[in-house]
């Protein structure tokens, strides 16, 4: 799945990923990773939590749907966890 992402995100095209977050937390952060191993940035668009939520915090979050913009990241950064 990130390959194809990576084929799509250029600098004409704007790349939307929804995802539920939280349903398979470690699944979750494998992904986040393989995100970046392939050269892309993400973050998150549309209904963002408020401030002082942390991806991981609690012991059992609760599901929430989540929107991602992926983009080729630049040299030097990377794709931080939601």
């Amino acid at each position: 799945l990130t390959a194809l992402f990576r084929r799509f995100a250029g600098p004409a095209t704007r790349v939307l990923y929804a995802h539920t977050l939280h349903r398979y937390d470690h699944l979750d952060v494998e992904f986040f990773k393989a995100l970046e191993a392939a050269g892309l940035a993400c973050r998150e668009v549309g209904d963002i939590p408020p401030d002082g939520e942390q991806f991981l915090q609690e012991l059992f979050p609760e599901e929430r749907p989540a929107v991602f913009e992926l983009s080729a990241s630049m040299p030097g950064t990377s794709a931080a966890l939601p």
